[in-house]
């Protein structure tokens, strides 16, 4: 589960996937942002082009129920129980890789474990790369699914653990995997809507450091600029 070449970073919706923890060389990145150039592009079609309307799209077989023996690569996943794994969850085929699935194709094995605290996966992810560090690469990996608002906070505390162990090891957020649907958002009072200083001095119930703290926090700022207290 090494990665031997610097990590790609993409935020792209509400659901990410924070995986593999091994980067090499990451401290010869560049330390400053240069101005981007434009190298080449392409023109995308529009969606109802791209839809099932025109028959573009190919409809695949479900997996089966058959746990598969691939051989392949082995990689314990931590989910979260959210909307936005579900795309995860059919390309498995199940809690264990599936006789055709997606991943099944792909040659890997993976088992999904419901995991709800992202700080666990944080220590789970530490875990994963101390062991890798003891015992080298020919061990399960380790994944673990984080909201991609959510992720900064949990990947700066992850990459604060990992620097200990030595400049290779560094967390790689990959793979947008789907979407909330509604369930993360800014619950109160219906006095608040309408007039949002009727919110100060009250306090409102949030995983810290997560999407719905953020949404709070928007809300607040696209509202009279109402401060937060940031006394945890």
């Amino acid at each position: 589960m090494a990665i031997k070449k610097g990590g790609v970073l993409l935020l792209a919706g509400a659901a990410l996937v924070v995986g593999a923890v091994l980067v090499n060389k990451y401290n010869k990145s560049p330390k400053k942002a240069k101005e981007s150039v434009a190298i080449n592009q392409i023109a995308l079609p529009d969606a109802e082009e791209a839809s099932l309307v025109n028959g573009n799209a190919v409809k695949l077989a479900f997996p089966s129920s058959e746990v598969s023996v691939n051989g392949g690569t082995k990689i314990n996943w931590q989910v979260m129980t959210w909307n936005s794994q579900f795309g995860l969850m059919y390309a498995n085929g199940g809690r264990q890789t599936t006789k055709e699935s997606l991943l099944d194709k792909a040659k890997v094995q993976v088992q999904l474990n419901k995991q709800n605290d992202c700080n666990m996966s944080v220590a789970e992810l530490v875990k994963f790369a101390q062991d890798v560090k003891d015992k080298g690469t020919n061990i399960p990996g380790v994944f673990c699914s984080y909201m991609g608002d959510g992720l900064p906070g949990f990947g700066a505390d992850l990459a604060i653990k990992l620097k200990e162990l030595g400049p290779d090891y560094q967390p790689v957020a990959f793979c947008w995997m789907g979407r909330s649907d509604g369930e993360d958002q800014l619950m109160g009072p219906l006095e608040w809507k309408r007039n949002p200083r009727a919110a100060i001095g009250k306090t409102v119930a949030c995983f810290l450091r997560d999407g719905d703290m953020n949404i709070l926090l928007k809300w607040a700022s696209d509202n009279d600029s109402l401060k937060i207290n940031p006394d945890e």
